[in-house]
């Protein structure tokens, strides 16, 4: 745990145990955690899926994929890559590529059971779904675009919308992103026909980010008037902080809600059925502050995969949902 709020967290600890009761404290998650030295499985962590499987940089200078300990390189997938890389319950990648030829210098790529199939009307990937349908912008990077079987549509722009960036798809076909408005950003989402919809409006929502969808529909991100938050059927819910520690960032959300984040003092943080945690503070016999953690996306199973530090010892890891909230 980070030594600048160690001593924060513990003294917390020891007065939330004090003044709720027993019941409360019940709601936390509980987390296992797997570390990986370097050299030993991938060279990143970026995505992980329902079933714990890892994409992320391979030894051999592309993409891979980590199962079991057992790691498969993605061929024909160097060359230089840019932005994350998403995975999907099947097991399929996307991901962004350099490509001198492209419009932009940019190209994204599918990868099926290990073949690429180069999307050329996309520039970048920016999620998966588990129909194989990838979401990004188009090769003109003007607008989002979701390629599908084959096929690409352009999703449409807002009235005031001066571009749009997606940045997630759902097994709906439901995208969230953001609509440019000069150099802000208002949370969006395109229903699973390609409609466009803000998030409420400027006076009552904000400026600001829509990071992630899950198959519940609920979008998660972070605005300059809510804070982060939960979107779900028309209804923000506000990020609770995680004792004195509050929500600055979102980086996604799992099929049942459970919510990853950043804090203000840069200590990952986890949120579940309305209270925030530390995740350091979750991961099962770590009472003595082994692991250092630097969380980077969360899976639909609420897999967390990121780097970190063992004992001082860098590792990459993954921390795998060992009881969901309320359920120890």
């Amino acid at each position: 745990m980070r030594i600048r709020t160690a001593l924060a967290h513990l003294a917390f600890k020891v007065a939330f145990s004090t003044l709720l009761p027993a019941a409360a404290m019940a709601a936390a998650p509980v987390y296992t955690i797997q570390g990986f030295a370097p050299g030993t499985a991938l060279k990143t962590f970026e995505g992980v899926n329902a079933s714990g499987v890892v994409v992320g940089d391979s030894d051999h200078g592309g993409k891979g994929t980590l199962a079991d300990g057992v790691v498969t390189d993605l061929r024909h997938s160097g060359g230089g890559s840019s932005g994350m890389t998403f995975i999907n319950d099947l097991g399929d990648v996307a991901m962004t590529q350099r490509d001198l030829s492209a419009p932009h210098g940019s190209i994204a790529s599918l990868f099926i059971d290990g073949q690429r199939t180069r999307l050329t009307k996309m520039g970048t990937a920016a999620g998966i779904n588990s129909k194989r349908q990838v979401v990004g912008l188009d090769s003109g990077f003007s607008r989002p675009v979701i390629y599908d079987n084959g096929a690409y549509r352009r999703l449409r722009l807002l009235k005031k919308d001066q571009g749009s960036i997606p940045s997630g798809i759902n097994d709906d076909g439901v995208v969230v992103g953001v609509a440019l408005e000069g150099n802000k950003s208002r949370p969006a989402l395109w229903d699973a026909s390609g409609e466009p919809h803000y998030l409420g409006s400027v006076s009552k929502v904000g400026y600001g980010t829509a990071r992630a969808i899950n198959n519940l529909g609920q979008v998660v991100g972070c605005t300059d008037v809510i804070g982060c938050y939960v979107f779900e059927a028309g209804h923000f819910e506000h990020l609770p902080p995680a004792g004195a520690l509050g929500w600055i960032d979102v980086r996604g959300i799992s099929s049942s809600g459970i919510v990853l984040g950043v804090a203000s003092a840069s200590d990952d943080v986890v949120y579940c059925q309305g209270e925030s945690h530390v995740l350091e503070d979750l991961i099962a016999g770590d009472e003595h502050g082994h692991w250092e953690l630097w969380a980077w996306a969360i899976g639909p199973a609420g897999h967390i995969v990121g780097s970190g530090r063992r004992d001082g010892v860098p590792m990459w890891f993954l921390a795998t949902l060992a009881s969901d909230c309320g359920a120890h």
